[in-house]
């Protein structure tokens, strides 16, 4: 279970597995990566750059009622917290180059989505960096498997989101990143059971 900021911690992990992997591409060692929102970046896809930017957001509909989670309190009580919100993250990577050296876009998206895939599961820990501004990973989050999916758009789906954000539509790719579970707020209390009565008559 997470907090609050998983999605931004997340984030975080995918940009440090890009930056790790692509330092070693010859072509374009000087490449940013950075998360942003592409109708904001025109002059950074001007240059040799990843762009990844988080368009989605869908809760999960496999993990919607996991049901309740009972957790241990001091003497013999227990708190039941309500089920947790579970979210696929939907990402976009989208590459960018100058006009002269417009092939090595290609270079770039090549390495990136080499990248994901060999990272299609990984650990949170392994990623997130220790010098974050956010508050540091709990034991649980540091131990989270997250799956990054290939997902596949149409050409006509891709221009629409591209549309959406009053920008001309360019080469870009869709990722799905799955499943974080935001631990929720509702809880109640009770105690736990200790014994039990039975009675039996004769018929």
């Amino acid at each position: 279970m997470a907090s609050t900021f998983i999605i931004r911690k997340v984030t975080e992990a995918l940009l440090g597995i890009l930056r790790n992997d692509l330092a070693t591409i010859t072509t374009s060692p000087a490449t940013t990566i950075r998360a942003g929102r592409p109708e904001s970046a025109s002059d950074v896809l001007d240059a040799e750059t990843l762009l990844l930017y988080l368009y989605q957001v869908v809760e999960s509909p496999f993990l919607k009622n996991v049901g309740p989670k009972a957790e241990p309190v001091s003497g013999n009580g227990i708190l039941v917290r309500k089920d947790p919100l579970a979210l696929e993250l939907y990402y976009l990577i989208i590459p960018g180059a100058s006009d002269t050296g417009f092939l090595e876009t290609y270079d770039i998206l090549g390495a990136a989505m080499r990248s994901f895939h060999d990272h299609g599961a990984f650990t949170l820990g392994d990623w997130v960096p220790s010098d974050s501004l956010l508050p540091a990973l709990t034991a649980d989050e540091a131990k989270l498997q997250i799956h990054i999916d290939f997902n596949r758009l149409e050409t006509a789906d891709l221009i629409r989101i591209w549309e959406a954000v009053h920008h001309p539509y360019r080469l870009s790719v869709s990722y799905i990143v799955r499943t974080l579970q935001i631990d929720s707020n509702l809880t109640t209390g009770g105690g736990r059971v200790t014994s039990r009565n039975f009675d039996f008559e004769q018929q």
